[in-house]
C-alpha cells in the first residue's frame, strides 16, 4: 500500500528545471532510499514533499490526500516529519526542551487553557516530559537532557533531531543525508535507531550519498537523474544497470 505518491511533479528555478515530471510511490512501512548524482533533484523533491517548496505542476499525495499546497506546519500535523543534512537544533534550549517542543496540540500553548485549564495543561505537560525521557533514553541522550543542544556533537545533534521528530509521532519521516559528517561509531548507532523506528511502524524516505548506508537500510532504492526518477529497485541490481551507470561519472561514483 502506497503511503506517499508523487504524480508528475515538476519544479523550476528561473529557467532551470530542478525536478521534471517526477513520479514514484513510497510504500507504507518501508525504508526507501533516494540516490543520484549532484543536481539530480533529490533535495528539491524532498523539500516539496515537506512543504518547504511548492510544486509548479503535478500532485503529491499522502495517504491518498493531495498535500502539495500545504505548508510545513500543516504537513507536520498530518503526520510528516523531516530531518536535515545540517541539524537544526534550538541551541539555546536544553536537549529535553528541544524534544518536549515537538508534540502538537499542547494545551499550555493555548491562552484559554493556560488561564482556565491549568490542571489539564499541567497533566499533559507531565505526560510529554515522561515520554521525552523515554525517547531520550532510547536515543542514548538521556544523560545530556539538561545540556544545551548547542553543546552536543554533530552526531548527537542528528540523534536529537530524529528523537524530536519521533516525539511528534509522524507516519512518514523524510531524512536528508542523516549520516553526513558523523563518525563511524555514531553512524552505526544512527542506523540502528532508524531501523528501530521503522520496525515500530514509521515509514522512512531517505536521501543519502553514502551507498553503504543505503545498502544496509533499504531494500527499495529510487535513482534520480535530471530531475526525475530514472530507475528503482535493489541497490545490487541498480549498480549493474547501464542507464544508472551513465547517469554518473563512472560506476564507482554511484550515489555521490
Amino acid at each position: 500500500m502506497s503511503l506517499l505518491e508523487l504524480d508528475r511533479v515538476s519544479k523550476s528555478f528561473g529557467g532551470v528545471k530542478a525536478v521534471n515530471s517526477c513520479a514514484f510511490t513510497v510504500e507504507a512501512g518501508s525504508i526507501t532510499g533516494m540516490i543520484g548524482p549532484n543536481g539530480a533533484g533529490k533535495t528539491t523533491t524532498l523539500n516539496m514533499i515537506a512543504g518547504e517548496l511548492r510544486a509548479d505542476t503535478g500532485r503529491i499525495l499522502f495517504d491518498g490526500t493531495e498535500i502539495q499546497r500545504k505548508r510545513p506546519h500543516e504537513l507536520a500535523r498530518t503526520g510528516i516529519a523531516r530531518t536535515f543534512q545540517l541539524a537544526r537544533e534550538l541551541g539555546r534550549l536544553t536537549v529535553m526542551e528541544n524534544v518536549c517542543l515537538a508534540p502538537y496540540g499542547q494545551r499550555g500553548e493555548s491562552l484559554m487553557w493556560s488561564l482556565f485549564g491549568g490542571k489539564g495543561a499541567r497533566a499533559q505537560e507531565r505526560g510529554i516530559q515522561e515520554q521525552a525521557r523515554e525517547v531520550l533514553a532510547t536515543f542514548n541522550l538521556y544523560d545530556k537532557r539538561n545540556d544545551l543542544a548547542a553543546s552536543l556533537s554533530g552526531g548527537q545533534k542528528k540523534l536529537l533531531e530524529i528523537a524530536r521528530a519521533v516525539m511528534a509521532e509522524p507516519r512518514l519521516l523524510l531524512m536528508d543525508e542523516p549520516t553526513a559528517g558523523v563518525n563511524p561509531a555514531l553512524r552505526d548507532r544512527l542506523l540502528e535507531h532508524i531501523r528501530r523506528v521503522n520496525e515500530q511502524g514509521l515509514t522512512v524516505l531517505i536521501v543519502e550519498h553514502n551507498l553503504s548506508v543505503i545498502e544496509e537500510l533499504c531494500d527499495d532504492v529510487i535513482v534520480m537523474a535530471a530531475g526525475t526518477m530514472l530507475k528503482r529497485g535493489r541497490l545490487a541490481e541498480l549498480r549493474r544497470d547501464s542507464d544508472v551507470m551513465a547517469a554518473y561519472i563512472g560506476g564507482d561514483n554511484v550515489g555521490s
